[in-house]
């Protein structure tokens, strides 16, 4: 199910819409076929990284290990190749294309914070 609500024309945003206000649409195509949004969206489900899973909807307040996660791309990942070049935002790509997401599949993961 996807959900669309927009701001009336000519308006730049509205914080007072309500999920009740918006209209459903069964498939992503469906949803851009009528508003024209997302004519690059692809769904994507977990499977797409090495190794995370779905949270359990009977813990909604579990903590999860960050160790216990590989949010890199599969190698046979639709998110593989799937992006569009962006200059200067995600130059460097390795494929056909860019990936989606942070990691770009085969190369390092970026190391963030102090180092030694």
């Amino acid at each position: 199910q996807f959900l669309w609500k927009s701001p009336p024309e000519g308006k730049i945003s509205d914080y007072s819409i309500k999920k009740q206000d918006a209209v459903s649409y069964r498939t992503l195509e469906e949803l851009r076929q009528a508003t024209g949004q997302e004519a690059h969206g692809i769904i994507v489900d977990y499977d797409i990284f090495e190794k995370v899973q779905k949270p359990d909807p009977e813990l909604p307040h579990a903590v999860y290990m960050a160790e216990n996660f590989d949010f890199r791309l599969g190698k046979a990942s639709k998110a593989v190749d799937a992006g569009e070049a962006l200059p200067n935002v995600n130059d460097g790509f390795t494929g056909k294309a860019p990936d989606l997401g942070a990691l770009e599949y085969g190369r390092s993961v970026p190391v963030y914070g102090p180092r030694e």
